[in-house]
């Protein structure tokens, strides 16, 4: 276990948070990198104009889900004509991946040939990497992008998911305001949720834990199993229960940006980028049998999980965890997208990626995550 732990983003959370950016802005310039969606809802892009005014000099509304390096590039492009000091990424995980990218290309003028060479080509990015000054505004409670060093480029040919990472792309500002999650619709409330979810158990069973990342992910936990498993369906709207799932997400996202995912997400990305499984169902569901891997050569690291879920034995956690997505409805969402794993490895795209999944405690192979699969989409099947 690592003895150090790092994060130096300047956090609010609360109802009324989003009232800050205008103190977090300053005397600067920014340009706004949002969805069309947001721009059209139109409340939270008001409160800011309401806010800062002439200090926003231009709206870019072309973030696209699953970000590709085309996507990013035409955001960029929309805002590069204008002079800003900074960039405010607002929206989920997607909208705040892109605009870390974006904060990248307004820095460098050599930053757009080394992320093709790096995306294409696999040629290693500069170790140095300056970007502008990043806002980032989540209206989703899963990502924890907001607080972590890197952000995700998809590539829509391969279905490949790559992260560029540096120091450079952490927040300067998080403003996490609830009330900003409230419109959300049931399904996508439920996979960000399920996402944090992942974060918290990869950051336990991770080879970069530290005490401080153990923490920070069980409380987590501790905050989120509850209310997922308590008429989840019911309450997912009510006000004290976005208060929540945005707490747990924050302290996930704040554990898991110093150990990094594992293996679960490994696990997903083919389900993604392939099948187009939602991000944070996708990463979420082997959980059960991802923790029982583990508890195998692992125990120990094991059991900070169990003691966090209130279980006395691996089976007791595992099924629990089961009893949660079943009650959440997660069988259903998955019969959407007919997973066959057999196709998703005909088609070239492996489970297993190294810079993710050898972060897990016990390594694991091509044909153990199969098999994970294969366990996990069995016990869910039968509901």
């Amino acid at each position: 276990m690592k003895s150090c732990y790092w994060n130096p983003v300047k956090i609010a959370i609360g109802r009324g948070s989003l009232s800050r950016l205008a103190e977090a802005l300053g005397t600067r310039t920014a340009v706004l990198v949002t969805s069309r969606g947001t721009v059209k809802r139109g409340q939270i892009i008001k409160a800011i104009l309401d806010q800062c005014g002439s200090s926003i000099v231009h709206i870019a509304d072309k973030v696209k889900v699953n970000p590709t390096l085309e996507t990013i590039l035409s955001c960029y492009y929309d805002v590069k004509q204008y002079n800003y000091d900074l960039i405010i990424g607002i929206g989920g995980g997607s909208a705040l991946d892109t605009a870390k990218i974006v904060a990248l290309l307004s820095a460098d003028a050599q930053a757009e040939s080394y992320l093709k060479a790096y995306l294409n080509d696999k040629q290693p990015l500069p170790g140095n990497l300056k970007a502008r000054p990043l806002i980032a505004i989540p209206t989703t409670s899963g990502s924890g992008s907001e607080v972590t060093p890197w952000a995700t480029v998809w590539d829509n040919k391969t279905g490949n998911k790559h992260s560029i990472s540096s120091d450079a792309l952490y927040s300067e500002w998080a403003l996490l305001d609830p009330k900003l999650t409230e419109s959300l619709p049931y399904d996508t409330t439920l996979f960000s949720a399920l996402d944090a979810l992942s974060h918290t158990m990869e950051a336990i069973w991770n080879k970069n834990a530290s005490p401080v990342s153990d923490v920070l992910a069980t409380g987590a936990i501790a905050i989120s199993v509850p209310v997922l498993e308590n008429g989840f369906k019911d309450k997912y709207s009510l006000g004290a229960i976005r208060e929540k799932l945005q707490l747990a997400s924050l302290l996930a996202g704040l554990a898991f940006s110093n150990t990094r995912t594992a293996l679960a997400h490994s696990i997903s990305y083919p389900l993604t980028g392939q099948l187009q499984v939602p991000h944070g169902l996708a990463c979420s569901f082997t959980l059960p049998e991802v923790m029982r891997f583990n508890y195998a050569k692992y125990k120990d690291r094991v059991k900070v999980i169990q003691t966090a879920l209130k279980c006395s034995t691996i089976d007791q956690s595992v099924d629990r965890l089961y009893e949660i997505f079943i009650g959440a409805g997660v069988p259903h969402y998955l019969r959407k997208y007919s997973i066959d794993i057999t196709t998703v490895a005909a088609s070239g795209a492996a489970f297993i990626t190294p810079d993710r999944a050898d972060n897990n405690l016990a390594s694991a192979s091509e044909k153990d995550a199969v098999q994970i699969l294969r366990s996990a989409l069995s016990r869910l099947a039968r509901e």
